[in-house]
C-alpha cells in the first residue's frame, strides 16, 4: 500500500497596512496592539514562530509600496522605479514602455500665495472624485500637444496620472510638497540629462493647466459655496515607470493572488503578476468590509489543486475573478489601521484592529472547512508594511511585529475545532467615526487584561501579538530586551534609570534600572524570556561554570532545532533606538536627573562579526575563480606537457593531385633524412614552410605525409589552441610546444589554420594574441642550427598573416595547395576507390566523376565517394553502381531534397546512353576551360 500523497501548503497571507505603533500614556504605556483584544492573532502567535521585523532595513520608515516589495520578495534598492506607476495602474490606466506616472492628490491652493493649505481636499471623495477626473482626462497642453495626459480616480482624495510621448524620463522630482501650509513646488530634473529638464518643464505646464481647469469647474465653485475645501490643483509625486520584474510565480513558484483595494497595492500586485480579485463591498479605507475580503480569499485558496500554467495573462481567464484550480498564495491587504494611524485616532486603532482580529477568525474557519476534506492544507501568516504611530501620524522607524503558524496548530490554539466552527460569518462593520471622542465605546487604562491561558510555541514564550513581545519571539528574541523609546523617557522622568549608553555609529541606546523600580513594575505575567522558555516549555536548562544557559527548544516541522546561549546576568538590562533630531531632549532630561551617561564604540563581537562577514562575502565568491586560475596556471595541466609525438603512416604514395607541391616539399623529407647532396652544397633545412590553398585541398595530409615520409615525429596543433582568456598562457603553450619538439629532434610541428593567432598585429585590443604571436616568432627563429626542427602551417588567408611571420627566416618557404585539375582529380578518386567494390571499371568511373567535377577539390570527392557507399549500402547492395556515384555527384552540388537538382530526364538519358556523362545543374559555375556548363566538352 503506498504512502499518502504529500500536500501543498497553501499559505494566506494578511498584511495590516501600518500596524505598528508606540506606548501610549492613554493605554497606560501600552500600544494600541496590546491594548486590544485579539484573541486570533494571539492565538497565532502561540501556535508558531514570531518576532519583530524590519521591512526593508533596520531604522528605515518605509512606504508602503517599497515594503511591499519587499516583503513579497523583490529588493526595492533593485526594482522600485517610483510609486506613480502602481497607483495609476492600479487605477486602470494602461502604461507603455516611454509612459511616466504620478501619484496625486486632489488639494487645496491659495491663489494667492501659492500655499498648500491641505493637501487632502477631502477625505471622502468618491463621489466628485470621479468627476474632477473625467473633466481632467485627455486634457491637452498648449506648449506640448503632443503629450497625452490620462487621469484616472484611484480611492479617497488620490487619482493616477499617466503622460504619454516622446523624450520623458521618470527621474524628475514632483509638485508635492509633503505638508500643509508650504509652496507649491516646481518640478526638477534630479539627473543632468535633457529628457529629465524637457519632463520638469512639461510636468510643471501639466499642474498649470490642471490647476487651471479645477478653478473654473462648477464643482469646486459648489464645494466654496458649501464652505468645504476646493480642490483646486493636483499635487504630482512619485513620478515613475513600469516596474519590469520576473513574475511572482516564476521568483517563488507559488501562484499569487490578491485582494487589495488600495489602488496603489493593486498596481504593485499586477506589476508583479499577481492575479487581483474581486471581494464586494470591499474598499480602500475604513468603511471595508473585512468579512468580504476573507470569503474571497478563503475561496481563492480552497478551489481543487491542479497544475496551473506557467503564464497569466490578466483578463484573459475564463475563470476571472478566482482561477478554477486555485490559488497557492493568497494575499489580503488591510488598509484601514494604517488610516487611523495617520488620523492619530487611537482609540480607533485598537477597535480597527479588534475588527481584523475577528476577520482573521473567519478566514481560519474558511479555510478550516476546506482543509477538513483532506485535500488541503494551511499557513498563516500576519505582518505589517511599517509602524504609522498615532503620536506621530505618519510612517516611522519602528519595526513591526510578524506571527505565522500552521492553520491545524491554531485550531488547537484557540481551543479546537467546535470553537473554529462556531465562529460566525456574518459580515460587520469598522466603527462608523475614527474620531476618538465619537467612540462610545472608549478604551482606557482600565481595559481588560489579556487572558495568559494560550500553550505557547515549543521553544517560544509569546502568547500575544503586539510589539514588545514579539521582542521576546523565537526569531526576535534579544539581549538586553528591546522597549519603545518612549519607556526610557516615561523612566528617566520617574527616576529609575540608573546608568545610559549611547553606542557610537548606530542608533542603540542601552540602559539599566534600578532593582526596585523594575520588580515593582512587573507583574506575575511578565517573566523574562529565559524563564518563560524552561518553565512554559519543559525546556532543558543546563547550568555552566561560566553562569550562562543554553535553552535548547524541541525540534518542530515549522522551526528547526535550534539553540540560544546568553550571559545569566547581562551587562545591560534595556535598549531602545533613539529618534532622529531628540538628541538635545534626551541629554536635558539625563543632565536635569543627574543620569550616568557615556557614550562607545561597537561592541567587539559586533566588529568582528561585521568584519567576518564583509570577508566571507568577498572572499567566497572568488574561490571558485581561484580554483579555477590555479588549474590554469599549473604546468601538470596543460595541454603541450600532455603532447606526445604521432608517427605517421602516411606517405606521399596517399597524396595525389598536388604534385607540385609534393615536389617542393620532398626537398623536406631529403634535408630532415641527412642527404649528401643537400649537404655538400651547404642548403641549410628550411624553417618553416607555409601551406596555401582553399580549405579541403589536402594541406593538412601533405603535413603528415611528410612526416611519414621523413619518419620522424609529427606534433599537430590547431592555433586557436593558444588563445586563452588569462594573458601569457597562450605564450607558455608556445614554448612548452617547441621545447617538447626539440627534444625530439629531428620532427615536424604542424599548425593549422595559423592565422588564427598569426594575424596582423595592432589591428586589435588582443594583447594575448598579440603575446603569443611574439613568442612563435622568437622560437622560430632561435632554433640552434643542429635542431632539425621544421614548421608547417595551414591557412586560406595568407594576406592576413602578420609580414613578420612571412619573412624569409621563419615561413621562408610558401607552397601553393590549390585545386586539382581533371588530371588530379582522377588520380585522387583513384585513391578513395581503392577500396570500394564497383560494379563497373574503376578507371571509366574515375573519368566520368572527374568530368563532372570541376572545381572540386580532394574533400569534395571524399565525400562523393563516401556518400555513394552509403547510398549503395541503403540499396542493400554488395556493389557502388554508377546510378550511386551520379547521386552522390546531385548532392554534393546541389543538397539534398533541393528543387534545383536536374530533372529526372537527365537520368534517363544516362540509362540509354551509358557512354554519355549525367546532366548537371545548369547553373554550377566551377568548370574546367574546355568544359561546358553540363560536363561536355566544347568543340569549335
Amino acid at each position: 500500500m503506498g504512502s499518502p500523497k504529500q500536500l501543498k501548503t497553501r499559505v494566506a497571507f494578511v498584511l495590516i497596512d501600518g500596524v505598528g505603533d508606540v506606548s501610549l500614556p492613554r493605554f497606560g504605556l501600552k500600544t494600541p496592539l496590546q491594548a486590544a483584544k485579539l484573541p486570533n492573532l494571539d492565538a497565532i502567535a502561540s501556535a508558531g514562530v514570531n518576532g519583530l521585523m524590519d521591512p526593508v532595513e533596520v531604522g528605515l520608515g518605509c512606504g508602503s509600496d517599497t515594503a511591499h516589495l519587499s516583503l513579497l520578495g523583490y529588493d526595492p534598492r533593485v526594482y522600485y522605479r517610483g510609486r506613480g506607476a502602481f497607483e495609476s495602474m492600479g487605477a486602470g490606466l494602461a502604461m507603455s514602455p516611454g509612459d511616466i506616472a504620478f501619484k496625486s492628490n486632489f488639494a487645496t491652493l491659495d491663489e494667492k500665495t501659492g500655499i498648500i493649505t491641505s493637501r487632502r481636499a477631502d477625505r471622502h471623495f468618491e463621489e466628485e472624485g470621479p468627476i474632477l477626473c473625467a473633466a481632467l482626462d485627455g486634457m491637452k497642453l498648449p506648449s506640448f500637444p503632443q503629450y497625452e495626459v490620462r487621469v484616472r480616480y484611484a480611492t479617497e482624495h488620490r487619482c493616477g496620472v499617466v503622460i504619454k510621448g516622446p523624450r520623458l524620463s521618470g527621474n524628475i522630482s514632483g509638485t508635492d510638497p509633503l505638508k500643509d501650509n508650504r509652496l507649491l513646488l516646481q518640478a526638477e530634473a534630479l539627473d543632468d540629462t535633457d529628457e529629465a529638464r524637457h519632463t520638469a518643464v512639461v510636468v510643471n505646464e501639466l499642474s498649470k493647466e490642471i490647476s487651471r481647469i479645477l478653478v473654473s469647474h462648477p464643482l469646486n465653485a459648489k464645494r466654496a459655496a458649501e464652505g468645504k475645501n476646493v480642490a483646486n490643483v493636483v499635487l504630482l509625486r512619485g513620478c515613475g515607470i513600469r516596474l519590469e520584474v520576473p513574475p511572482f510565480e516564476k521568483k517563488h513558484g507559488l501562484w499569487p493572488c490578491m485582494v487589495a483595494p488600495t489602488k496603489i497595492i493593486a498596481g504593485l500586485g499586477m506589476s508583479l503578476a499577481i492575479d487581483i480579485l474581486e471581494a464586494p463591498g470591499a474598499t480602500g479605507d475604513y468603511r471595508t468590509l473585512l468579512t468580504s475580503k476573507a470569503t474571497a480569499i478563503a475561496k481563492a485558496l480552497s478551489a481543487p489543486l491542479q497544475s496551473c500554467p506557467s503564464a497569466f495573462v490578466p483578463g484573459e481567464d475564463e475563470n476571472k475573478p478566482g482561477r478554477s484550480d486555485g490559488y497557492d498564495f493568497g494575499f489580503l491587504h488591510i488598509k484601514a489601521i494604517d488610516d487611523a494611524g495617520h488620523d492619530k485616532a487611537s482609540v480607533f486603532k485598537v477597535k480597527g484592529m479588534e475588527a481584523v482580529d475577528r476577520a482573521i477568525g473567519q478566514l481560519a474557519r474558511l479555510l478550516w472547512e476546506a482543509e477538513s476534506t483532506g485535500k488541503f492544507r494551511y499557513s498563516l501568516c500576519v505582518t505589517g508594511d511599517h509602524s504609522t504611530p498615532v503620536e506621530y501620524g505618519d510612517h516611522s522607524f519602528e519595526p513591526v511585529p510578524f506571527a505565522m503558524c500552521r492553520l491545524k496548530d491554531f485550531v488547537s490554539a484557540v481551543g479546537g475545532e467546535s470553537i473554529v466552527l462556531g465562529t460566525s460569518l456574518d459580515p460587520f462593520p469598522l466603527p462608523t467615526s475614527k474620531v476618538d471622542d465619537e467612540l462610545t465605546d472608549n478604551v482606557g487604562i482600565e481595559q481588560e487584561i489579556r487572558s495568559k491561558q494560550l500553550q505557547a510555541f515549543t521553544g517560544d514564550s509569546v502568547c500575544e501579538f503586539n510589539e514588545i513581545a514579539a521582542a521576546r519571539g523565537s526569531l526576535g528574541l534579544p539581549t538586553p530586551k528591546i522597549v519603545p523609546y518612549s519607556n526610557l523617557i516615561l523612566s528617566l522622568q520617574n527616576g529609575s534609570v540608573t546608568k545610559v549608553l549611547l553606542e557610537e555609529g548606530s542608533r542603540r541606546i542601552f540602559y539599566n534600572e534600578n532593582l526596585q523600580s523594575v520588580v515593582s513594575t512587573q507583574t506575575s505575567n511578565e517573566e523574562s524570556p529565559e524563564r518563560n522558555v524552561a518553565t512554559e516549555n519543559g525546556a532543558d536548562e543546563v547550568a555552566a561554570d561560566d553562569g550562562s544557559k543554553s535553552i535548547t527548544a524541541l525540534n518542530v516541522s515549522v522551526l528547526k532545532k535550534f539553540t540560544r546561549t546568553r550571559a545569566s546576568n547581562p551587562e545591560w538590562q534595556y535598549y531602545t533606538r533613539k529618534i532622529d533630531h531628540d538628541e538635545k531632549f534626551l541629554l536635558s532630561l539625563m543632565r536635569e536627573k543627574g543620569i550616568s551617561y557615556s557614550s562607545a564604540p561597537q561592541s567587539m563581537l559586533a566588529l568582528m562579526r561585521s568584519t567576518l562577514i564583509t570577508i566571507l562575502s568577498l572572499w567566497i565568491p572568488l574561490i571558485p575563480l581561484m580554483w579555477l586560475l590555479y588549474r590554469q596556471l599549473s604546468a601538470a595541466n596543460s595541454p603541450a606537457r600532455k603532447r606526445q609525438p604521432n608517427n605517421q603512416m602516411v606517405g606521399f604514395d596517399d597524396v595525389e593531385g598536388v604534385d607540385g607541391a609534393k615536389v617542393e616539399l620532398m626537398e623536406i623529407v631529403s634535408c630532415l633524412q641527412g642527404a649528401v647532396n643537400y649537404e655538400k652544397l651547404g642548403a641549410k633545412l628550411p624553417r618553416g614552410v607555409l601551406l596555401v590553398g582553399p580549405p579541403g585541398t589536402g594541406k593538412t595530409l601533405l603535413a603528415r605525409a611528410v612526416a611519414g615520409e621523413a619518419g620522424v615525429p609529427f606534433f599537430t596543433v590547431s592555433a586557436s589552441e593558444f588563445v586563452e582568456l588569462f594573458v601569457g598562457r597562450g605564450a607558455a603553450r608556445i614554448r612548452d610546444l617547441f621545447n617538447v619538439a626539440r627534444k625530439c629532434a629531428p620532427s615536424i610541428i604542424f599548425i593549422d589554420e595559423l592565422d588564427a593567432v598569426g594575424g596582423k598585429r595592432g589591428r586589435s585590443f588582443n594583447d594575448e594574441r598579440d603575446q603569443t604571436l611574439n613568442q612563435l616568432l622568437t622560437e622560430m627563429d632561435g632554433f640552434e642550427s643542429d635542431m632539425k626542427v621544421v614548421v608547417i602551417a595551414a591557412t586560406n588567408r595568407p594576406e592576413a598573416l602578420d609580414p613578420a611571420l612571412c619573412r624569409p627566416g621563419r615561413f621562408s618557404r610558401k607552397v601553393l595547395v590549390g585545386e586539382p585539375d581533371v588530371e588530379g582529380r582522377k588520380k585522387i578518386l583513384a585513391v578513395h576507390l581503392r577500396g570500394v567494390p564497383l560494379e563497373e571499371d574503376a578507371r571509366f568511373i574515375c573519368d566520368l566523376v572527374a568530368s563532372l567535377t570541376p572545381g572540386f577539390v580532394g574533400a569534395d570527392l571524399a565525400n562523393i565517394v563516401n556518400e555513394a557507399a552509403l547510398l549503395a549500402a541503403r540499396r542493400g547492395s554488395e556493389t557502388v553502381t554508377r546510378e550511386d556515384i551520379m547521386e552522390a555527384i546531385e548532392r554534393a552540388k546541389f543538397g539534398i531534397n533541393n528543387k534545383l537538382r536536374p530533372s529526372t530526364l537527365s537520368k534517363e538519358l544516362g540509362k540509354l546512353f551509358p557512354w554519355m556523362p549525367s546532366l548537371v545543374g545548369r547553373n554550377d559555375t566551377r568548370q574546367d576551360g574546355l568544359q561546358g556548363p553540363l560536363g561536355y566538352q566544347t568543340l569549335s
